[in-house]
């Protein structure tokens, strides 16, 4: 009876918790995988504009990404969602976990980040990419522009 119970819960989830769909992709710019970044799916309808639980996913080397919500890549809260995708590089000096020494008048060398993508795919309110989760597996490829 203990068994069964704990199947019914791995299998089912968390009954309070928002239903997922899988979620995973690649992501290309200029034709070119991204191969660096994360990728983030902000609910806007369905069950998931009332939770508000984003889900996110790290680009890899291949340009692919698997979303998590709640779990590793356990998903997306279904509904439809805003994308947004982040990709850039820091300044080397930022590597490492020292913070930057400053100069003799106290200033950092700090350059700023290099966006490897249009900065506008990076914001919520600016990213004109949306998809909707359904249950079950969905894929994603995202193809960014200028």
């Amino acid at each position: 009876m203990v068994a069964s119970a704990a199947m019914l819960a791995g299998c089912g989830g968390d009954p309070d918790l928002p239903k997922l769909g899988r979620v995973s992709g690649t992501v290309t710019y200029k034709g070119q995988p991204v191969t660096v970044g994360l990728v983030t799916f902000v609910p806007v309808g369905g069950a998931g504009s009332q939770t508000g639980q984003s889900a996110t996913g790290e680009i890899g080397k291949d340009g692919s990404y698997v979303l998590s919500t709640f779990e590793n890549n356990d998903g997306a809260v279904l509904g439809e969602h805003i994308v947004v995708v982040q990709s850039r590089v820091d300044d080397p000096a930022l590597s490492g976990g020292d913070m930057p020494i400053p100069d003799a008048q106290g200033r950092l060398k700090i350059k700023p980040p290099k966006h490897l993508v249009p900065q506008k795919y990076g914001l919520p309110d600016k990213s004109p990419l949306r998809h909707t989760v359904v249950e079950g597996s969905n894929t994603f490829p995202i193809d960014l522009k200028d």
